[in-house]
């Protein structure tokens, strides 16, 4: 875990990134899609609230 003045820019890094993942193409395997689904949401969740922290 880094510092605070470390952390502010490593959440904006990711919220600037995710979008990249959130767009690609379905996994074909309904059973791979669906934790891919949880995990993009749980940081698209977790890199807001970092930044707004």
């Amino acid at each position: 875990m880094g510092t605070f003045d470390q952390m502010g820019p490593a959440c904006e890094d990711l919220l600037k990134h995710l979008p990249a993942a959130e767009d690609l193409d379905a996994i074909p395997d309904r059973t791979a899609q669906v934790p891919w689904e949880a995990a993009l949401k749980a940081l698209r969740k977790g890199a807001t609230e970092c930044k707004a922290g």
